[in-house]
């Protein structure tokens, strides 16, 4: 008869405590033989004897053995190691059941064929580097995985423990298909996982089901809880990559896509999933390799060709990415995503926003009510200050947000729409609802800006010295970092960081600081002289220009004025801003 571990070990400590008869003592090997038992005795003194136990129809436990002990300390501690499931903890059982002394017991065997089937089914990309051996019939633990390898969900294992609870939900891997199973599943799984908390593999398939039902956020909750518990059960961040990437997060999802692919450098698979990370995230420069290396190996991928199409345009390499859309257009002309790409590069590279708006025009008949060409319908509206389609960017926008309230680029248009209105509590409030969907550098840059515009000054102070440690190279954070340091009053803070940068500063970032320094002068000439040099080292510095147009219409050199704010307006074509102000300077010009 087996007894719980529980009883073995309150056997041993009986035993241990009762001991060996004490030398010269009056109990002897017969009085022994009526050793006292715990319980209450039918002398009603709490003792009772084994003959009269046998008397009343008790049997006497039998006491394990050390060496029993120990055998079920070792099945325990491999069980263990099953249970949490993972290619390291499944190594480690296979090595403790080759160090059993017992040797290939039927345990044993089982043990090691449960350790190679979990392998197979849920870590492909490892390897069984040892023998699995025949099984013995009747196993449930091994019915429940052979069931699974035919598609099926085994109901009767009994559920006698955790494994018995989560072995049949193999067959998730197996027969995707086969969803009939779910409820029972659901059950079965959430006993396990109260069952044993350590273990990640109820939340594992608790996750998938999720995601397979279409609860994608309770799915990234399962399977972010299975990633955290154990970073070697890699389908968990497989699964939670592609739960964030369904839920637009490609920030979140860009860092567990890396992790997998340190751990398996080798498999496209893992690629993809860095590539379609920080393609969502916006880090172009990060996802260029990594969709070349999947072009590289597939060339006929047209998602990626239109990836990499992206990039470039977001790159301002309009050449290579109008070959490569053309190249895609010999495939098929009507793609939601080709058509946005080839309206942009007509836009900015060709400089042509009627074509650009009759190709989203075109595009939104095509997909009516989809939510990525209405957002380039609203960008193009924005920049040309035209409709499209009759609508304005913000009706797009607002008919976005009411599809999708946590769209990432309805919200940054939202906000830098409020942001160049100088509606600062607006451009608050949506800047504060993005970085709630995305916490990413140009999320936080339009939080920043809008706090700036804000006066929100002290905020805009953190948040900048965190943008400009994160990439202190980059003429914008350099910018950022000296607006919040001028509107926060810290004139000796902006005019000590513009010193020490200038004597190194590349020339985009010199011109930047040469703009901030006309700022802080307060003598017009020192300011010209300033702004003159900004010029000199970035002639297409758009703040730069608009401050020489400033600084001439405040001297009323209406000529020069015009001169300087006709290259903004080339800089920035279609701002109504812009336009308005050329019209009052031809007025006056005219006069």
């Amino acid at each position: 008869m087996r007894f719980p571990a529980a009883v073995l070990a309150l056997g041993a400590l009986l035993y241990s405590c009762a001991g060996a008869p004490h030398a010269g003592s009056a109990d002897g090997p017969a009085s022994r033989d009526q050793s006292r038992l715990s319980g209450k005795g039918d002398t009603g003194k709490g003792e009772v004897s084994t003959q009269s136990a046998a008397s009343g129809g008790g049997t006497p436990l039998t006491v394990p053995s050390r060496e029993e002990l120990g055998k079920n300390a070792a099945d325990q501690a491999v069980t263990a190691l099953l249970e949490l499931g993972t290619p390291g903890n499944l190594r480690a059982a296979v090595e403790r059941v080759h160090a059993d002394s017992r040797g290939m017991t039927d345990k044993n065997r089982v043990y090691l064929a449960l350790a190679g089937e979990l392998m197979k089914i849920l870590y492909p990309l490892e390897s069984v580097d040892w023998q699995m051996p025949s099984i013995p019939d009747g196993n449930p633990w091994m019915q429940a995985v052979r069931s699974a390898r035919m598609g099926v969900y085994e109901y009767n294992t009994g559920n006698a423990d955790f494994l018995a609870q989560v072995l049949p939900s193999l067959v998730l891997y197996i027969n995707p298909s086969n969803r009939d199973f779910y409820p029972d599943a659901k059950a079965s799984l959430s006993a396990a996982a109260a069952r044993n908390p350590k273990s990640g593999l109820p939340e594992l398939f608790l996750g998938l089901i999720a995601e397979r039902e279409g609860d994608i956020a309770a799915s990234a909750d399962r399977y972010r809880a299975a990633w955290n518990l154990d970073q070697g059960c890699y389908p968990a961040g497989q699964g939670l990559v592609r739960s964030l990437l369904a839920l637009r997060d490609g920030s979140a999802a860009f860092p567990v896509a890396k992790a997998l692919l340190e751990r398996y450098p080798q498999d496209l698979g893992m690629v993809k999933l860095c590539a379609e990370s920080s393609f969502a995230a916006g880090l172009w420069e990060q996802a260029d390799p990594y969709v070349l290396q999947v072009l590289k190996a597939e060339s006929a991928n047209s998602g990626y060709l239109l990836m990499r199409a992206r990039i470039l345009v977001e790159r301002s390499d309009y050449l290579k990415a109008n070959s490569l859309l053309d190249a895609y257009a010999t495939v098929d002309k009507t793609n939601r995503d080709y058509l946005v790409l080839k309206a942009r590069v007509v836009r900015e590279w060709n400089k042509n926003p009627l074509s650009a708006a009759a190709i989203v025009e075109d595009a939104d008949r095509r997909y009516p009510n989809d939510p990525v060409i209405m957002l380039a319908a609203a960008d193009l509206a924005y920049q040309t200050g035209k409709t499209v389609n009759g609508l304005t960017g913000r009706e797009y926008v607002e008919r976005i947000l009411a599809q999708e309230p946590r769209n990432k680029g309805a919200l940054t248009l939202s906000a830098e729409d409020y942001i160049a209105a100088g509606r600062w509590s607006d451009a608050l409030s949506a800047s504060a609802a993005l970085v709630q969907v995305d916490s990413g550098i140009p999320s936080l840059s339009v939080r920043l800006r809008a706090l700036i515009g804000g006066g929100r000054f002290p905020e805009a102070l953190t948040l900048s010295s965190r943008l400009y440690e994160a990439d202190p190279a980059s003429p914008q954070t350099v910018s950022w970092r000296l607006e919040a340091l001028i509107g926060a009053g810290d004139t000796a803070g902006a005019s000590a960081l513009i010193a020490s940068l200038l004597p190194e500063a590349p020339a985009l970032v010199k011109s930047r600081l040469f703009y901030y320094k006309s700022s802080l002068e307060s003598d017009s000439e020192a300011r010209l002289a300033a702004l003159r040099s900004s010029l000199l080292s970035d002639p297409r510095n758009g703040d730069a220009l608009f401050a020489m147009y400033s600084l001439y219409y405040g001297r009323k050199d209406w000529r020069k004025a015009q001169y300087y704010l006709k290259q903004v307006i080339a800089i920035s074509p279609g701002t109504p801003r812009y336009e308005k102000l050329l019209s009052e300077l031809d007025l006056l010009l005219a006069q």
